[in-house]
């Protein structure tokens, strides 16, 4: 019953929080990064320090801002979510023509949770083999099999949300590990 925009600015963080959330990491050694969707936003990413950008699935067809982050040098994180290839092409081309060939594609189901018909994971060669690039997948499944999956299919990275409460009410929760289970999950 909540407006949407009240959930997300509750969930929002300041830039100074994000500060402190990158000096933790740099501190326990972790690479730390973010989406970015503005670029005030992409701009913080770089003052800070942050390795890479990734660009949510909802930006990539906003090419204008794909240019901008492709311009910063950084990698280039490119979420599919439910762009078609031709989507991914356009985009990928945007950022070598800025004069960047640092890029991660994320093959990233669509659905919170993803339903198991939506999640692909042949993409995961395809896209290695038409971009020549490392191969990311953003997992929303519950458990980690899919991860494990991805992985033997030659994922070079896993995205897996992470949670302190499975129970908390958010589509994301549900589908995230919680601490206990990180070990497990590292492990398999």
């Amino acid at each position: 019953t909540e407006p949407l925009y009240d959930i997300l600015v509750r969930r929002c963080l300041t830039f100074d929080q994000w500060r402190q959330v990158k000096s933790y990491c740099d501190d326990l050694g972790i690479i730390f990064f973010s989406t970015a969707m503005f670029e005030d936003e992409v701009d913080f990413l770089m003052q800070i320090g942050s390795p890479t950008i990734k660009i949510c699935s909802g930006d990539i067809d906003h090419l204008p801002f794909i240019r901008y982050c492709a311009r910063t040098g950084t990698v280039i994180q490119l979420d599919t979510g439910n762009a078609t290839i031709g989507d991914v092409e356009r985009a990928f081309d945007e950022v070598l023509a800025a004069g960047n060939a640092r890029v991660i594609i994320h093959n990233c189901p669509s659905g919170y949770p993803a339903r198991i018909e939506s999640i692909n994971l042949k993409m995961i060669p395809t896209l290695k083999q038409m971009f020549g690039c490392p191969v990311a997948f953003s997992d929303h499944t519950p458990g980690w099999e899919m991860d494990i999956a991805a992985v033997a299919l030659g994922a070079n990275m896993v995205e897996k949300t992470i949670t302190l409460d499975r129970t908390t009410p958010s589509v994301e929760h549900l589908f995230s590990i919680e601490p206990d289970e990180m070990k497990a999950f590292v492990s398999s």
